[in-house]
């Protein structure tokens, strides 16, 4: 039938990502990412407080 034509179609070009309820550790990077926005909020940075952001999340990422 058609509508299964098109499902079938739609799975070739999608990428699933699972991030199950009990493994809290999955959506991690995302939730910092949505907590950095709410922080940051609209302020626009100058050239060397966007440079030190970026150093000091380096420190931390290594």
């Amino acid at each position: 039938p058609e509508g299964q034509a098109a499902l079938g179609n739609s799975r070739e070009f999608c990428e699933w990502h699972f991030n199950p309820s009990s493994a809290f550790h999955f959506g991690g990077l995302w939730k910092a990412a949505v907590r950095l926005i709410r922080v940051i909020g609209t302020h626009v940075f100058t050239y060397e407080e966007f440079t030190t952001i970026l150093g000091r999340v380096e420190a931390v990422l290594n």
